[in-house]
């Protein structure tokens, strides 16, 4: 299924249409013009907004203090028990353990291990 562009993208594209080097009549030691520095804002943007698009389409975000409560609904949607989900990660049942009790002595290589196993993504953001 193809997004719809936006606003942004399609105003981004027709920019980028309408400029040509031999149009904004630049030496190659003059630097960017007017219209290439707002065409390279209205990139920076469309990107950002493909990025939020992107980070809106996940069902369910959860902040750190939650993964093991996000980890164990995911090994029961699955109906995998927790020696099913140690060893689809390649980890040992007590990390599983640890993880769905919200421990915080847990590597994060195994961490990333469970996540992987189960289909969920670990997203790391600023505050």
């Amino acid at each position: 299924m193809e997004k719809q562009h936006s606003h942004l993208s399609q105003l981004h594209d027709y920019l980028q249409s309408q400029l040509h080097p031999t149009q904004t009549g630049l030496t190659p030691n003059q630097g960017p013009g007017v219209a290439e520095s707002l065409l390279a804002i209205i990139g920076r943007l469309v990107e950002l907004e493909r990025r939020l698009a992107e980070s809106q389409s996940y069902h369910e975000l959860a902040p750190f203090g939650e993964i093991g409560r996000v980890v164990r609904e995911a090994r029961k949607r699955q109906e995998l028990t927790i020696e099913d989900l140690a060893d689809l990660a390649d980890v040992g049942v007590s990390t599983i353990i640890k993880v769905e009790n919200g421990k915080n002595q847990v590597q994060a290589t195994s961490l990333i291990k469970v996540a992987q196993a189960l289909g969920l993504d670990l997203l790391v953001g600023g505050r």
